[in-house]
């Protein structure tokens, strides 16, 4: 497994977050790591 990294949300963007999540029909963990893997993909 791979290293974790702390970082905290607002509760609002913590409700965001969750929300889109579950639109994608992702956890959390997932939605995050692929939304960050295609910002920082050249």
């Amino acid at each position: 497994m791979g290293k974790v990294i702390q970082v905290r949300f607002t509760p609002d963007d913590t409700k965001a977050v969750e929300a889109a999540a579950k639109a994608s029909k992702q956890t959390v963990s997932e939605w995050v790591r692929g939304t960050l893997h295609a910002t920082i993909q050249p």
